[in-house]
């Protein structure tokens, strides 16, 4: 169907809205050095409207430079009925997600 009406299939991977509803991909921030603590993906999944984590770094790894714009340290994925709901998720995520890092 998507196909039809010339809408790109959805990457492997990418959840659905579970609802009606807008499904975005919050890109969580990176900072280039060794990541001596970041948010565990199961605590940013305690907010409700998050539907998938995918974490890209853990404890110990390397954020190597440069750090660009496409840069990540994970992906949230979550749904908001609006705009306006949208915005209240990412400042829950924005909240609750830590990252620290010293330099190597």
């Amino acid at each position: 169907m998507d196909t039809e009406m010339r809408h790109p299939p959805l990457p492997n991977g990418v959840p659905q809205a579970q609802r009606s509803g807008i499904v975005t991909a919050c890109l969580l921030p990176a900072v280039a050095g060794r990541v001596t603590h970041i948010t565990a993906a199961s605590e940013l999944q305690k907010i409700s409207e998050v539907i998938k984590v995918d974490m890209r770094v853990a404890q110990g790894d390397v954020i190597k430079s440069p750090v660009t714009t496409s840069s990540a340290s994970g992906i949230v994925y979550a749904e908001a009925s609006n705009v306006t709901q949208l915005k209240t998720v990412i400042d829950k995520v924005s909240k609750i997600f830590t990252l620290e890092v010293e330099n190597p």
